[in-house]
């Protein structure tokens, strides 16, 4: 799917600031549309919700402006992708779970993290979407996704590796975008342990392999190829994928 130049340009005209970068990403799919910008928490206002034509949920008039400013940015660039879905004027609502809730017909994910946001959008039936912004951890943020979000096979395989803090967080960001793809299939919560790193990551892309089943909709041993790109200090890693047979 295209999306216009314009019609990107357009949205960052109008955002006065708060969006910039504006622009399609590829993500070596001809059926989803992705689109990627940054944002400056410092230039937004809550008349940019209006500008940008972004409904605002009740739930945000007591938000932080740093949640408001995610949200905002995260929805925008949603409904820039929606676009070439012929979606254009369409709201993302946001479900129980804090999940988007996309338009008929049409499936989705939004990721937003400093000052970063994208969003991948599809029309064709039976694609789970996941997409996941991270900033490479340091320090403490490192320590903690090796011990929260690593097995000990993978902190072995990623311990060996000269780019451990960037592998480490690809990683953690994968298993981000694998929940946000899986989880409208299998309406299920599961945790970092229910899929590990498969092999070392190439270039371009890294597999996840499920440890665990998951309501005999996703069986223990699958593989998910996650695509991914480094951003200077950020890492975006993104999946789309077929759904699985009931």
């Amino acid at each position: 799917m295209t999306l216009p130049a314009q019609h990107l340009s357009s949205l960052e005209t109008r955002s006065d600031g708060f969006l910039t970068d504006v622009g399609a990403m590829d993500i070596g799919s001809a059926t989803a549309t992705a689109v990627i910008a940054r944002f400056d928490q410092s230039r937004f206002e809550d008349d940019l919700f209006t500008t940008l034509c972004v409904d605002r949920p009740d739930r945000l008039d007591r938000a932080v402006e740093k949640r408001k400013a995610e949200y905002l940015a995260g929805r925008a660039v949603a409904m820039a992708a929606l676009a070439s879905t012929g979606h254009a004027s369409k709201q993302i609502a946001t479900g129980p779970n804090r999940e988007p809730i996309w338009p008929a017909g049409v499936a989705g994910s939004i990721t937003h993290s400093k000052g970063r946001c994208a969003a991948i959008v599809t029309d064709q039936p039976g694609t789970l979407v996941g997409v996941d912004i991270e900033e490479i951890a340091e320090r403490s943020s490192l320590d903690a996704i090796f011990k929260v979000a690593l097995q000990p096979d993978e902190t072995r395989l990623i311990r060996e590796i000269d780019t451990q803090a960037l592998t480490a967080t690809l990683v953690f960001s994968a298993k981000e975008t694998l929940y946000k793809a899986l989880f409208p299939a299998v309406q299920q919560f599961f945790g970092f342990d229910h899929a590990e790193l498969y092999g070392e990551p190439s270039e371009t892309l890294l597999k996840l392999r499920l440890t665990k089943s998951l309501k005999n909709t996703v069986t223990a041993g699958s593989v998910f190829d996650i695509g991914y790109r480094q951003l200077g200090g950020s890492v975006i890693t993104w999946l789309v994928t077929p759904a699985p047979a009931d």
